[in-house]
């Protein structure tokens, strides 16, 4: 179950789906606050991630998340699936309607909005993780 989890919650495939498309409505799941806010940064990880990959000025201020983002994304993916009861379709479609409304914010004020989605998730990195030490 956790190769397949993987591959389908790894960055580059969330990434991957976001060509510009209409927003995609978030299920009618309900889920714990924590979960919510969990997969909220998920989305703020994969995107700030990709940013720094693409040398996004803005991005690349922010501690590098390509590994530590990517096991959060992950394990927050598989928590979605395992205990808040959603589907892998419903967990991707969540993600992909999250980034793309955090693109949208970004593009109204592309220098501080990336940084604000980002920086109150920091914490909720694994402080184990090798990036996620010098956020604390």
């Amino acid at each position: 179950m956790l190769g397949p989890m993987l591959r389908f919650l790894s960055a580059a495939a969330l990434i991957g789906a976001l060509v510009p498309s209409p927003l995609l409505a978030a299920p009618d799941t309900e889920l714990r606050p924590d979960l919510r806010i969990d997969l909220h940064c998920a989305a703020a990880f994969a995107l700030a991630a990709s940013e720094q990959a693409r040398g996004n000025a803005a991005a690349l201020a922010l501690s590098p998340l390509a590994e530590s983002g990517k096991r959060f994304f992950a394990d927050v993916g598989t928590r979605a699936v395992e205990e808040g009861g959603m589907t892998q379709t419903a967990v991707q479609d969540l993600l992909v309607a999250e980034v793309t409304a955090m693109q949208r914010r970004i593009a109204a004020d592309p220098g501080h909005a990336l940084a604000a989605e980002v920086t109150p998730c920091l914490a909720r990195l694994d402080p184990a993780a090798p990036d996620a030490k010098s956020h604390f």
